[in-house]
C-alpha cells in the first residue's frame, strides 16, 4: 500500500468498539425502559446535563416535555442517566467517524475507496443521530427502532469493510463457500430486525401486564415472535454445518478456523440466551446481552466474508 494504514486502521478499530458500546448500550436503555429517559433531543429536560433530581425541573415538567400528546412518566433519575449515557456514546462515536474521514483523506489518490467509505460513515452516523431523535419524538415507534437498528448495522458493515481493505493478510488456509458465508450474515440480519419487532411486542405486553407477571408475556406474544424462534434453528444448524465442514478441511490454527470457532462459540452463547428468555420470564439482564451478541455475531460472519472475498482478490492480483 502507499501509504502506511496502521494508524487508520486503529482508528477505525476504535470506531467499531465504540459502534459496539452503542449497541450494548442502546440494549439496556430498552431493557430498563429508559427510552423516554430524556423526553426530548439533543438536550435533556431542556439541559446539556440531565437533572439528578426532580426537583431540578419545573413543576409542570409533564405538561412541559410531553412527547405529542403523551404525557411522559414520572422523572426517574436512574433511566434518564441510562439514556444520557446512550447519547454521550454515541456522540463521542461522532468524533471517532469523524476523525477517522479526516485522517483518510492521504489516501484520496491511491486508494481513494478508504476515504469514500470514511465518508460515508460519517454521513450515516450524522442519519442515525437524526433517527435517534425520531425514536424519541414518535414516543418509541416500533418501525424507527428497526430503522435506527438498521443504519447502526450498516455503519458497522461499512466499518468492518474498512478494517478488512487494511489487513495484511497471511493466512495458508482460506474460505470456501464465500456466497454461503454472505447468507448467514444476511440470515442474521433479518433475524436481529425481527428481534426487535418481537421486543417491541414484548414492550406492548408489559404494558398491559402494568409491568407483573411476566411469566404470562411470552404466552401473549404473537407470529412475529414464532418466526423468530423457527429461524434460530435454522440460522444455528446452517451456522454449525458451515463451522464444521471447514474446520475438517482446513483446521483452526490460521484466522479462517478462529473465526469460525469464535461464531460457533457466539451462536451457542446467543441460542442460550434465547432459551433462558423463553423459559425465565425474559429476564431483563438477558435482553441486552441477546442484542449484543446477536450483533457480534453478524459483525463476525460479515467480516469473515469480507477477508474472503479480500483472499479472493488478492490471488487474482485484483488488489
Amino acid at each position: 500500500m502507499h501509504t502506511d494504514t496502521s494508524t487508520f486502521r486503529k482508528l477505525v478499530l476504535t470506531s467499531v468498539l465504540l459502534i459496539y458500546l452503542v449497541i450494548a448500550a442502546g440494549g439496556i436503555v430498552r431493557s430498563t425502559g429508559s427510552g423516554m429517559g430524556c423526553p426530548d433531543w439533543p438536550k435533556c429536560f431542556g439541559t446539556w446535563i440531565p437533572p439528578t433530581n426532580v426537583s431540578q425541573l419545573p413543576t409542570d415538567y409533564k405538561q412541559q416535555f410531553k412527547v405529542g400528546n403523551h404525557f411522559i412518566a414520572d422523572f426517574n433519575v436512574f433511566k434518564t442517566w441510562i439514556e444520557y449515557l446512550n447519547r454521550l456514546l454515541g456522540a463521542i462515536l461522532g468524533v471517532s467517524v469523524f476523525a477517522t474521514v479526516l485522517y483518510s483523506f492521504r489516501f484520496i489518490k491511491l486508494q481513494p475507496n478508504l476515504f469514500y467509505i470514511s465518508l460515508v460513515i460519517v454521513i450515516l452516523t450524522g442519519i442515525q443521530g437524526f433517527i435517534g431523535a425520531k425514536v424519541v419524538s414518535t414516543n418509541l415507534s416500533k418501525y424507527m427502532i428497526t430503522i435506527h437498528m438498521l443504519i447502526a448495522l450498516v455503519i458497522l458493515s461499512f466499518a468492518l469493510y474498512l478494517l478488512a481493505k487494511t489487513i495484511q493478510p497471511d493466512w495458508k488456509t482460506n474460505f470456501e463457500k464465500r456466497n454461503f458465508i454472505l447468507l448467514l450474515s444476511s440470515l442474521t440480519l433479518v433475524q436481529i430486525l425481527i428481534g426487535t419487532q418481537v421486543r417491541q411486542e414484548i414492550d406492548t405486553v408489559a404494558i398491559q401486564f402494568n409491568d407483573t407477571m411476566r411469566d404470562a408475556w411470552i404466552n401473549q406474544l404473537g407470529n412475529v415472535y414464532i418466526f423468530h424462534r423457527v429461524l434460530a434453528i435454522i440460522i444455528v444448524g446452517l451456522n454449525l454445518w458451515f463451522v464444521t465442514s471447514l474446520l475438517k478441511k482446513s483446521g483452526s490454527t490460521d484466522l479462517p478456523g478462529k473465526l469460525s470457532l469464535a461464531i460457533v462459540f457466539i451462536l451457542v452463547l446467543e441460542y442460550l440466551f434465547g432459551v433462558v428468555m423463553a423459559k425465565f420470564s425474559i429476564p431483563r439482564f438477558a435482553q441486552p446481552i441477546h442484542l449484543f451478541l446477536a450483533t457480534l455475531l453478524f459483525g463476525l460472519q460479515f467480516y469473515s466474508w469480507l477477508i474472503s472475498k479480500l483472499q479472493l482478490e488478492k490471488s487474482t492480483n485484483v488488489l
